[in-house]
């Protein structure tokens, strides 16, 4: 749990966030509730599984956000460039991030 601890600190320092990765537990663990939890940082609830990517039965990749950022997709990827599939995830960013040019680059808007 201190990996959690650090990840909840780390992640209260800011305003707008974007945790990615393979967290090596399950959606529902204790590990993943204590970290939605402590930091207010909200899942995507893709029940989709991204591991193994030759027969993937697990959730172990996650991407979790900060309540202003909005999910507008998130989907798992059928390329096995490794044990794990992509998860991937189109969000929209609040205006008050402070973009100029979001809306011009591929992948990026603000939300109205």
């Amino acid at each position: 749990m201190q990996q959690i601890d650090y990840l909840s600190e780390l992640v209260g320092q800011y305003p707008h966030v974007v945790l990615m990765g393979d967290m090596n537990c399950q959606a529902d663990s204790p590990e993943m509730q204590q970290l939605r939890t402590r930091t207010g940082l909200i899942s995507s609830g893709c029940p989709i599984p991204s591991y193994p990517s030759w027969n993937p039965t697990r959730r172990i990749d996650h991407i979790l956000v900060s309540p202003s950022i909005a999910i507008e997709e998130t989907r798992v990827l059928n390329h096995a460039y490794s044990d794990h599939l992509p998860v991937a995830m189109m969000i929209s960013l609040p205006e008050s991030f402070g973009l100029d040019s979001a809306n011009d680059l591929p992948g990026c808007r603000t939300a109205a």
